[in-house]
């Protein structure tokens, strides 16, 4: 074999492998690319579901809180305001430093607090807005209050709420019972104290008929034990007080917000925006003044799961109270 035919049957010998190569392993690393490539954009895929998805529930959930917000509630409801008259509404319920500091030591508890409340006095109807008598030091959004959430609230969500000379719990969907203890020491107060067995002892109702029945009762008023329980007491200064607090869940399922939509459906779906559950809080009206605020300290006891009330089949949606 010459030079020259040695040479073209190694490049030939060469060009055979290189198809043997291409033609066994080159598929091979190709269809493993192919397979990885496959994989990540499944993956990508799969990543553009979960935020179309996520995109699409914020969507949906921004929509149902404005449907909630533009729903008519009560003729009576405080007007909107606007970002200045928020900021003077907080700066009246601020409260005095010096005062706050006489309580230091109860307030180093994360479930403690320090309130400043203004009663509502009947002072804005659809009709007229009151600046007159009790109404003259009147600040819109500052007489309610949601223990479960730690925040000031409205008739709907409140946990208590000063209304005139009384301090009512008269939450939408919830079960709200106050007792006055008298004039004792808040930071002594635990679940064994006098007047709280009652509160503790209690048992929710599960279905709607025996939960109006309990609300009726508490509407007039349960005297044990030489304590009265109800849903509202006088307000008076120094007095310490107990509310146990059971804001229910709705167990039934509720259709689609709707242009069909009931205003009490509207209500039930706007309770899942709301910090629903079983409380037993205690209370001091620590000052009383005679233009109207009152300042109180409290401190969450217990706090458990809320329970559920179901409808029956064609029973009408209704709050459990009167």
């Amino acid at each position: 074999m010459t030079a020259e035919e040695g040479m073209f049957m190694r490049k030939f010998v060469l060009f055979l492998v290189c198809m043997i190569l291409f033609g066994v392993v080159c598929p091979r690393v190709f269809s493993q690319f192919q397979r990885r490539l496959t994989q990540e954009e499944q993956m990508l895929l799969e990543a553009a579901r979960r935020q179309a998805e996520s995109e699409r529930r914020m969507a949906e959930l921004e929509r149902r809180r404005n449907s909630i917000g533009k729903m008519p509630v009560k003729a009576d409801d405080t007007p909107s305001l606007d970002k200045d008259t928020i900021e003077r509404i907080r700066a009246f319920r601020q409260i005095d430093p010096a005062e706050q500091a006489k309580y230091a030591k109860f307030l180093t508890d994360d479930r403690t607090g320090m309130l400043r409340f203004y009663p509502d006095n009947d002072c804005v109807t659809p009709n007229y807005v009151r600046i007159d008598g009790d109404c003259a030091g009147f600040v819109p959004n500052s007489y309610g209050f949601s223990f479960r959430a730690k925040s000031y609230t409205d008739d709907y969500y409140h946990d208590i709420a000063f209304k005139g000379d009384e301090v009512v719990s008269t939450g939408f969907f919830s079960q709200g019972v106050l007792v006055a203890l008298g004039d004792v020491q808040i930071n002594k107060v635990d679940a064994a104290s006098p007047g709280l067995k009652y509160l503790v002892d209690l048992q929710p109702d599960l279905n709607p008929a025996d939960a109006r029945q309990t609300a009726v009762k508490f509407s007039f008023g349960v005297n044990s034990d030489g304590y009265r329980y109800a849903r509202r007491v006088k307000t008076s200064e120094n007095t310490t007080y107990a509310a146990r607090v059971v804001a229910y869940r709705i167990g039934n399922g509720l259709r689609p917000l709707g242009e069909t939509t009931t205003t009490m459906e509207k209500r039930f779906i706007s309770l899942s925006f709301d910090t629903r559950a079983d409380i037993i809080v205690v209370f001091r009206i620590v000052k009383l003044e005679k233009s109207g605020p009152v300042t109180i300290l409290w401190k969450e006891l217990s706090r458990g799961d809320a329970p559920k009330i179901k409808f029956g089949k064609g029973e009408p949606l209704g709050d459990i109270k009167p």
